[in-house]
């Protein structure tokens, strides 16, 4: 999935969810799945020793599922 704007990167796939980081407009991270709201992309966390997975939002105005080159 790529960032379309910098996002928070969180540790649950909630809002109410603490932030464990960002990522930047361009950036492109490899997503597990989403949830099952539809609301969140469930991704590899920035800093692997901190949680399994993290989540972003699947909010079509800040990411873009893009196919893996």
């Amino acid at each position: 999935v790529k960032a379309l704007d910098t996002i928070n990167v969180r540790e649950g796939p909630s809002v109410d969810d603490d932030s464990v980081g960002e990522i930047d407009k361009g950036e492109m991270l490899v997503v597990f799945k989403k949830s099952a709201n539809g609301k969140w992309w469930k991704v590899n966390c920035l800093e692997e020793d901190i949680f399994d997975a993290c989540f972003i939002s699947a909010d079509k105005a800040k990411t873009r599922l893009v196919p893996m080159e």
